[in-house]
């Protein structure tokens, strides 16, 4: 499914923690996608008041057109199923910029893969 970005806000953290911010995007995808996605989250699902558009809820600041994936990991025996931006790319180029190269050469080497 694809984001759109909306909007960001701060969230106040609880105790001596730092506020942090919250991205805010529209989701499109198909109808099935969009149960799933809405089955998955449960009573945290949430859409637009006006255009009832399903939301997505990140930590993540993406570009719009961005890609979210769905998740499953086990933990003490039990399956979480969820959604999350797919970083690969960004996380290709961080790594050869780790390595030395310059930000424009990462991404050309990224394109290359």
């Amino acid at each position: 499914m694809k984001i759109t970005f909306k909007r960001q806000y701060r969230k106040d953290a609880e105790g001596e923690k730092a506020s942090s911010i919250v991205f805010v995007y529209g989701i499109t995808g198909t109808p099935e996608q969009i149960a799933d996605y809405k089955a998955v989250k449960g009573d945290k699902f949430r859409e637009d008041k006006d255009t009832k558009e399903p939301l997505f809820f990140g930590n993540r600041l993406a570009p719009s057109g961005s890609t979210i994936v769905r998740t499953e990991k086990e933990k003490d025996g039990v399956k979480k199923i969820d959604w999350r931006i797919d970083t690969t790319e960004a996380d290709q180029i961080k790594s050869f910029m780790e390595q030395g190269y310059a930000y424009e050469h990462a991404k050309d080497l990224v394109k290359s893969l």
